[in-house]
């Protein structure tokens, strides 16, 4: 179940101007996470028996000379399966669906100026302040990380969420020109000056956010059997604390090694230590993705023909002003180009229509 938390404040500052400052929160209990359960992972606390884990034991003689468990009357198998929950499925796997063992929180302090339609204009803008934590696994994930590393530790699997983005900035905007018949500029054109002049307006819709948090990377050494989820690397926090050393202005698309294109230190990584889970936390809220600019808007031009026809002509530009957009940094220990972002996206598009109203 999930609880919605909203409190106010609403006004009209002047004549159709409304300012509204709220908070909006939320806790998810009991949610479907059947990803964050392993029901017959083995005990983190058993790995440090080592070579135990693999050893054959088909008598309790020999499981008591070993120090393991004998669970029960005919049992034949590797060490580890003595330790196991369900010892009798040994190496076949057991899967959780929709276990109700997930949780979030969220909150938020919102910030929305409206300007209503008047005197040829428009506006709204909404700022967005917020965090939202959790551990269930099954959200979008970006920068790395996600999943849990230890079913019987879910609790240290909750962390910021993949798409969490700190600051979110939006804005929408309609300005009827003022120019032409019955309008403030050249309000006496004549019907050729007015068709030229008259009948323009302007849109635009902004969207501006901040930077997602980036993810962990996996360990490539596991322990000796490990049947549980995949082990997260060993974490350092690097002389000079943990932080992004990304400059876009020095991004090597021909060469991904480029240390131009580095994220992060990726000394600050390591393969977790033998018959050892890792000690690095789900996700770094503290060091994020690069913010996200985008700005779309649209010319319109309207021709009035007689009285029941009208003729719209629309240019709609995307990315008007064809900002670039990074991706993830690499994340995968074994790659040369782990901690380096590799590509970025986006590009400038428009496109042309007319419409006829009648």
């Amino acid at each position: 179940y999930v609880q919605n938390f909203n409190f106010g404040f609403q006004g009209e500052v002047m004549p159709d101007l409304r300012v509204d400052l709220e908070y909006r929160g939320s806790k998810g209990t009991r949610l479907h996470a059947g990803g964050n359960v392993y029901p017959n992972q083995i005990d983190p606390k058993e790995l440090s028996r080592g070579a135990v884990l693999t050893q054959t034991i088909s008598t309790p003689e020999q499981a008591a000379a070993a120090g393991l468990p004998y669970p029960y009357a005919g049992f034949s198998g590797l060490g580890a399966y003595t330790l196991l929950p369900f010892p009798q499925l040994s190496s076949r796997s057991l899967s959780a669906f929709g276990d109700p063992v997930g949780n979030s929180t969220y909150h938020s302090l919102n910030l929305i100026v409206t300007k209503r339609m008047s005197k040829g204009y428009y506006l709204y803008g909404a700022y967005t302040f917020s965090k939202n934590i959790s551990d269930v696994t099954n959200v979008a994930n970006g920068g790395g990380g996600g999943g849990i590393q230890d079913t019987y530790n879910r609790r240290a699997a909750k962390a910021v969420i993949a798409a969490d983005r700190t600051h979110v900035i939006k804005a929408v905007m309609t300005w009827e020109l003022p120019v032409g018949r019955n309008r403030t500029l050249l309000a006496g054109a004549g019907p050729v000056l007015n068709a030229i002049v008259g009948g323009w307006s302007l849109s635009a819709l902004l969207n501006y956010s901040s930077g997602t948090p980036l993810g962990h990377p996996n360990s490539r050494v596991t322990p000796n059997f490990w049947n549980g989820p995949s082990i997260y690397a060993n974490f350092t926090t690097p002389p000079g604390g943990f932080k992004r050393i990304f400059n876009p202005d020095t991004f090597n698309p021909w060469n991904a090694a480029d240390p131009g294109n580095r994220f992060f230190d990726p000394s600050a990584f390591s393969d977790a230590a033998p018959q050892s889970l890792g000690n690095s936390p789900n996700r770094f809220p503290q060091v994020r993705m690069l913010w996200t600019w985008n700005e779309d808007a649209t010319l319109v031009k309207s021709f009035t023909i007689q009285e029941r026809f009208r003729l719209l002509f629309r240019l709609e530009m995307f990315n008007i002003f064809n900002r670039h957009y990074f991706g993830s940094p690499n994340m995968n220990m074994n790659n040369a180009y782990f901690g380096n972002i590799i590509n970025a996206s986006g590009r400038r598009t428009g496109q042309l229509g007319a419409r006829l109203e009648w």
